[in-house]
This record gives C-alpha cells, sequence and structure tokens, in this order.
C-alpha cells in the first residue's frame, strides 16, 4: 500500500509531467518544505500562451494567499487540487509557481 509520501510524489510527477507536454520546463521541489512543489517555466510568447490558456480553461478560481488560483486537476481519482501563482515577465515568459494538495483547503 501507497503511503502518503508516495502518492503525493506520484500525483506531482503526474502534474510535472504535463506542464512538461505543453513544452515548460520543470523542476520539483523534494521534501515540499516550502510555499510551492514544482515550478514550471514557459519560455517565449507561444508556449506562454498555450500554458495560459490551459489554466484558465480549467475554471481556475481566486483564492487567497500567495498562491492565488486553484484547480481541480483533471482526469485523478479522488479530490486532486492544484494552487499555483502565475508570474509574467516583460519578455513574454510564464513562470508558475504550483503547490499540490490531495483535498482542497
Amino acid at each position: 500500500m501507497a503511503t502518503n509520501y508516495e502518492r503525493g510524489v506520484r500525483f506531482e510527477r503526474l502534474v510535472i509531467k504535463h506542464f512538461k507536454s505543453l513544452g515548460c520546463i520543470t523542476t520539483r521541489s523534494s521534501g515540499s518544505h516550502g510555499m510551492w512543489d514544482i515550478v514550471a517555466v514557459a519560455l517565449g510568447p507561444m508556449i506562454s500562451s498555450d500554458v495560459y490558456n490551459w489554466l484558465g480553461a480549467q475554471s481556475s478560481k481566486a483564492v487567497s494567499g500567495f498562491l492565488d488560483h486553484r484547480l481541480q486537476w483533471p482526469s485523478t481519482r479522488g479530490q486532486k487540487w492544484v494552487y499555483y501563482k502565475a508570474l509574467t515577465s516583460t519578455d513574454h515568459h510564464l513562470v508558475i509557481l504550483i503547490q499540490c494538495k490531495s483535498k482542497q483547503t
């Protein structure tokens, strides 16, 4: 039987795989001692636009706090939530700070 840690890592890897499929560069913050578990970077206007459109299409909702948006992750068993903050730069790059949760907080 999988532990909570193993289920959490599996979900984080699923999220990373998805953002990589959109063309992002990703990194996972092992140990989850910070505010986010994953950083995804979309370099350039085309990839940034695709990622931003995907995030918007998933019915993200504003929440309070630094990670100010959330969405229920599609196609997962049980409730899986992603909280994120999307930051854009002047050169059309998009940085997404992501926290993964197994239930809504």
